[in-house]
C-alpha cells in the first residue's frame, strides 16, 4: 500500500509539471494557475503523507483522489489531442474530461471528494454509524450519473471535434442538471452536518482534531468573505485562493496530531489579529474620510495623520484584545500567565524563604502541568 501512495503521488507530480509547463506554460500563467498548483501540491502531498503512514486511514487516499482527480486532465488531454484523428470516439471522451472548455464538468468528481466524503470521513477515517453506509453509496451512484448527464451538454469536446453523446434537451433544459446537482449540495450540507454531530458526541482528542480543520474553514471563508466586498483587491484573491491548501493541512496535523492541542492558541491568535486589523483599519478609514471632509483637498494630510492613528492603537488594542480573547479561546494560557504573575507577586510582597520552594512547585504544576516534578535545594 505504502509503494502505491509513492507510485500516485510521483504520477501526480509529473502531472503538475506537466500542467505548468505544456498546458499553462510559465511565460503565461495567471496567478489564478500558480494558486491551483500550490493548492494541488499541498493537497497531493498531505495526502501521499497521509497514505504512506497510515494506509488502512482512507483519509490519504481520499486527498489523493482530490488531487489525482484535477490533474489527470493533462495527460487525458494530450492523449485526445493525438488521437483525435485516428480513434475519434475515444479521443472525444478523453478531450470531455481532459480538454480545456468552460463547460467541463472535470471537478465534479474530485469536488465531491473533498466536500463530502472527506468531512463524512474525518479523522479516523471511518463513517460516523453504520446508518451512513447508504448515504455513501448514493452520493457515489449520483457522482457516477451526474458525470454521465452532464457528458451529453457540450457540442464539442474541441474545436472541430463533436460530442458524441451530445443531447440538444439535457443542452437545453435546467431540470437534468438540478436533478443532480440539488442532491449533491444536499449532501454536502449533510456531510458537514455528520462532522458537527461527531463533535458533539467526541472525546477531547477527536475535538481537537476537528477544531483544526474548523479553524483553516472559518478562515477560508472568511477571506472569501473578504473579497467579495473589495473585489478590486488582487494581492488579496490571490492569498484567499491560496488560504484553499490550509483545509489539507490542517487535516495532516490533525491525523499526525503533530502538535495538535497548540490549536487553541492559533484560534486565539487569528481571532485576536483578525479583530485588530479590523479595528486598526476602521480608524484609518474614518481618519481620513473625517479629515478630508473637514480640510478638502488635503489629501496627504489625511494620509499621514491616519498612519500615526493607525500606529498608535495598534499595540494598546492588540494587548487588550488579545487578553479577553485568551480568556475565552485560549484558557489554558490565560491562566497559566496569571499563576505565574501571582507567584511573582508573591515573592516581591516578601513571602516566607521557607514556602518559596512550596509556591514554585505548585505554579509549575499548574502553568507547565508535568508528569513529574522535583527541586534541589543548596544547603
Amino acid at each position: 500500500m505504502r509503494l502505491l501512495a509513492h507510485l500516485i503521488a510521483v504520477l501526480e507530480l509529473a502531472c503538475i509539471v506537466l500542467y505548468v509547463t505544456v498546458q499553462r506554460p510559465g511565460a503565461g500563467a495567471s496567478w489564478a494557475d500558480w494558486q491551483f498548483v500550490f493548492m494541488l501540491v499541498i493537497t497531493g502531498g498531505v495526502g501521499w503523507l497521509l497514505a504512506s503512514k497510515l494506509p488502512r486511514n482512507p483519509l490519504g487516499w481520499i486527498l489523493l483522489g482530490c488531487a489525482g482527480g484535477f490533474v489527470v486532465t493533462v495527460p487525458l488531454a494530450i492523449a485526445g489531442v493525438a488521437l483525435a484523428d485516428t480513434v475519434p470516439l475515444l479521443a472525444a471522451w478523453l478531450l470531455w474530461y481532459g480538454g480545456d472548455r468552460e463547460d467541463s464538468w472535470a471537478w465534479l468528481p474530485p469536488l465531491t471528494l473533498l466536500l463530502i466524503h472527506l468531512p463524512l470521513r474525518f479523522p479516523d477515517g471511518r463513517l460516523p454509524s453504520s446508518r451512513w453506509r447508504w448515504f455513501h453509496w448514493t452520493v457515489v451512484a449520483l457522482t457516477v450519473l451526474a458525470v454521465g448527464v452532464f457528458s451529453t451538454i457540450s457540442a464539442e469536446v474541441a474545436p472541430g471535434l463533436p460530442n458524441p453523446v451530445h443531447s440538444p434537451w439535457v443542452a437545453n433544459n435546467p431540470w437534468p442538471v438540478l436533478a443532480f446537482g440539488l442532491p449533491l449540495i444536499v449532501a454536502g450540507m449533510a456531510a458537514m452536518v455528520s462532522l458537527v454531530q461527531r463533535y458533539r458526541g467526541a472525546d477531547g482528542l477527536q475535538r481537537t482534531q476537528i477544531r483544526w480543520v474548523a479553524w483553516a474553514g472559518c478562515l477560508v471563508l472568511g477571506l472569501y468573505a473578504v473579497t467579495l466586498f473589495v473585489p478590486e483587491w488582487p494581492e488579496l484573491q490571490a492569498w484567499t485562493a491560496a488560504a484553499y491548501a490550509l483545509i489539507p493541512a490542517s487535516i495532516g496535523v490533525a491525523v499526525l496530531r503533530f502538535r495538535l492541542y497548540e490549536i487553541d492558541r492559533v484560534i486565539s491568535r487569528t481571532v485576536s489579529y483578525a479583530l485588530v486589523t479590523g479595528t486598526v483599519v476602521g480608524a484609518y478609514a474614518l481618519t481620513v474620510t473625517t479629515i478630508s471632509q473637514l480640510l478638502p483637498g488635503q489629501s496627504s494630510l489625511a494620509v499621514a495623520a491616519a498612519t500615526l492613528v493607525a500606529a498608535m492603537l495598534f499595540l494598546p488594542v492588540l494587548r487588550r484584545v488579545q487578553r479577553v480573547v485568551d480568556r475565552r479561546f485560549d484558557r489554558e494560557h490565560f491562566d497559566a500567565e496569571r499563576t505565574v504573575d501571582a507567584f511573582g507577586e508573591q515573592l516581591r510582597s516578601g513571602l516566607d524563604p521557607a514556602q518559596t520552594s512550596q509556591e514554585l512547585v505548585a505554579a509549575v504544576q499548574r502553568t507547565l502541568q508535568p508528569s513529574r516534578i522535583g527541586m534541589w535545594v543548596r544547603e
